[in-house]
């Protein structure tokens, strides 16, 4: 309408329009992006499912170690680690622990 009464050109009218359209698309992104969010942090922390009144389905229980008969872990520790003797050299030698000396 301004256009029609000379007040604003063409392209001011048409800056106005894109202006107006990119602020209503990033409005829109971040409600979905904040959405997004809530679901992220509902399944995080292992409340999803619950919150949305979903039971998993009977599959989604682990069954792999008793398909495959995978023995059961030991509960000593199966290797023995080496500790972590690390300086504060410069250059640091990312290989130290693991070279022989």
């Amino acid at each position: 309408e301004q256009f029609k009464v000379g007040q604003r050109s063409l392209l001011d009218v048409l800056d106005a329009q894109n202006t107006r359209f990119n602020t209503a698309t990033l409005a829109d992104t971040a409600s979905y992006a904040s959405l997004f969010a809530q679901y992220r942090l509902l399944a995080a922390t292992g409340q999803l499912l619950k919150t949305m009144d979903i039971h998993p389905p009977k599959q989604a229980t682990a069954y792999a170690k008793d398909e495959f008969a995978v023995p059961e872990t030991a509960d000593t520790e199966t290797y023995a680690r080496t500790p972590s003797e690390q300086t504060n050299d410069i250059p640091f030698d990312i290989l130290a622990p693991v070279r022989k000396k």
